[in-house]
């Protein structure tokens, strides 16, 4: 097989996911001027629409597949030297960016110049000469006459006449002294580097950028999501007791009531999110990453809250499968979110919240035209809005803030936490964002069975049926235990995969905290499923007290491994943080639902077991 020569060129304009060295045949005219480093015109696409491209590696070798020419060399010197094509191969597997991206980074902003390609018939030779020294009918022959139609004309015109051999016809007619090539030049002025700056965050960056400012919207949703399960276990009464009438006004309560708070709470954390960032240490060079981001999810804060409480009404009515299909669906779009803003539109962190926020919004749509359809209960009239009943009022207020504060302790004593990791460096920081996010989807079935939990037992509460409070405590506790089994088996055998499916870093230091972290707190996983099931189950039955004791708990738990184990142990000291802290908090809620006098009761509704 003949050796030829073969460059392999950048090209711009292509989109991250499609972005790789693409494979061209040097012509026999051109082998002396294509150097590694310069820039050239080729075609790209099925069209062959001519597009630049960079030289980042010229050499012969066989080739095994007919390819496509280079069509113009544009440089008469290098701009990349050897040093600089492999800067640009680092930046391109380290960075969210194109090849190209990477060297407009390098380069000056006075090198990216508009490239026109003009062509016309030698002024030296007449038209009558000039067409009698090609052959008639043949491209050449066209080219020409299109030459002579207009004093120059467009590289681009004449491919559309020729197509794919239009090059070769050129080249030809070039070579021959009949045709006349030039350029004209100017500068993009839109080719600005700091854009891809600002987009050039590393995963391991973006990744603690996030994972740095969790905490805080973990605090701000928990409260809602909390908000909305506590204003559902009213719901869940009135539709255990059949007062349809009320189910319809507690649910025109609780979207009018969590939609007040979750303004309230946007407008707060974004007037005083610098100061909040700055608070929770997060370092300064993330501050540009972290805080569109947060920015973005607190915005969002009202479109989270009523996709939580259309799920929660749909609980509180029995329909626990469709929230969670739903929720599986809102995942699946907010994954593909991801993919298009980050890796098709690279638009970075900012991207990420922007997926997310909308996959929020769809869901909320989703459930509530699915609620329209499906429970007529739910649909809601002006009338359902007014004379609203204050003693209900009262306990739905005194149940959902219960739990919203409930989850608020929770994420207090984590951000206190987190804001001892963030002083212990980025690789740190990445490595527990990375072992959070693994753990989170780990206890998804807690906090599913959880949810299920309060709405279940406010329901069967208001229908008397204790017996059937019982028996779904325990079988609650008994498929979480199965969970943390499959959990832990997970996390010895798959967790370096996993860490590295979420961070993409070969950074051992990330990895092992990361693994370490998962292999530990897993192995008690079993006392957070009893807490999850005991927490939310005290709720439905109307003791707001407990848990909030047993989450104060967890809170001083965390603050004091904040500010005494982190700093002597380090990450080791937030690795054993969490089962000291759910060992202490379980002791409260085991003693209390054993003293609770309404488990102690039988069936008090007119209904048989």
């Amino acid at each position: 097989m003949t050796e030829k020569m073969l460059a392999r060129v950048a090209v711009s304009s292509v989109p991250y996911a499609a972005d790789r060295l693409y494979t061209y045949l040097v012509p026999d005219e051109l082998i002396g001027s294509a150097e590694a480093g310069k820039r050239v015109m080729i075609p790209f696409g099925r069209g062959n629409r001519r597009v630049e491209g960079f030289l980042l590696e010229v050499g012969r070798e066989a080739a095994t597949s007919p390819l496509k020419p280079i069509d113009a060399v544009l440089d008469d010197a290098p701009l990349l030297d050897a040093k600089d094509i492999r800067l640009v191969r680092w930046m391109k597997a380290r960075y969210f960016c194109t090849y190209y991206d990477a060297i407009k980074t390098i380069l000056p902003g006075g090198v990216w110049l508009q490239y026109r390609e003009l062509w016309h018939v030698n002024g030296e030779i007449s038209a009558e000469d000039a067409l009698s020294s090609v052959a008639p009918d043949s491209l050449e022959e066209t080219l020409l006459r299109a030459m002579l139609s207009a004093k120059e004309i467009e590289r681009a015109a004449l491919d559309e006449l020729g197509g794919e051999k239009t090059a070769k016809a050129l080249h030809s007619l070039e070579a021959c002294g009949l045709a006349v090539r030039e350029t004209k030049l100017r500068q993009r002025l839109q080719d600005k580097s700091v854009r891809m700056v600002s987009l050039c965050v590393s995963a391991e960056d973006a990744l603690a950028a996030v994972g740095a400012t969790t905490t805080l919207s973990n605090l701000i949703i928990g409260f809602l999501l909390g908000l909305a399960n506590g204003f559902a276990i009213i719901t869940a009464q009135r539709f255990g007791a059949k007062d349809i009438r009320s189910v319809k006004k507690s649910f025109a309560a609780s979207l009018v009531l969590g939609t007040v708070i979750s303004v309230v709470l946007t407008v707060l954390g974004l007037v005083f999110l610098q100061p909040i960032l700055r608070f929770l240490n997060v370092p300064e060079h993330l501050i540009p990453v972290a805080g569109p981001y947060i920015f973005i999810i607190i915005a969002g804060l009202l479109a989270t809250f009523l996709y939580d409480a259309c799920a929660a009404a749909l609980r509180a009515l029995g329909d626990t499968v469709t929230p969670l299909v739903i929720l599986a669906v809102s995942v699946a779009l907010n994954i593909a979110g991801d993919l298009l803003f980050v890796l098709v539109l690279k638009a970075g962190v900012r991207g990420a919240a922007a997926a997310t926020v909308l996959a929020q919004i769809l869901a909320f749509v989703i459930c509530w035209l699915y609620m329209l359809r499906r429970y007529e209960m739910l649909r809601l009239v002006r009338e359902d809005f007014r004379d609203a009943d204050t003693a209900m009022m009262k306990n739905m207020l005194g149940s959902g803030l219960s739990m919203g504060f409930m989850s608020s302790l929770v994420n207090i004593g984590s951000l206190t936490l987190q804001t001892a990791i963030n002083k212990l460096g980025q690789d740190i920081i990445v490595a527990h964002t990375a072992a959070r996010k693994i753990s989170e989807i780990f206890m998804t079935m807690f906090s599913v069975f959880g949810q299920t939990m309060a709405t279940y037992c406010g329901q069967n509460l208001g229908a008397g049926r204790i017996d059937r409070v019982k028996k779904g405590i325990r079988l609650g506790i008994f498929y979480t235990c199965i969970w943390c089994t499959l959990s832990a088996v997970a996390s010895y055998t798959i967790g370096r995969w996993l860490v590295y499916l979420v961070t993409g870093s070969t950074n051992e230091v990330v990895i092992l905290n990361a693994t370490n972290y998962l292999k530990f707190d897993t192995l008690f996983y079993y006392v957070t499923a009893v807490i999850c099931v005991l927490r939310n189950a005290m709720q439905g039955l109307g003791d707001h007290i407990t848990p909030l004791i047993s989450s104060s708990l967890e809170m001083v738990g965390k603050i004091v491994i904040a500010a005494t184990l982190v700093p002597m142990l380090g990450y080791t000291g937030v690795i054993v943080a969490e089962p000291l802290v759910w060992f202490i908090m379980v002791i409260p809620l085991v003693v209390q639902i054993f003293r609770m006098p309404v488990l102690r009761e039988e069936n008090r509704g007119n209904q048989g077991k």
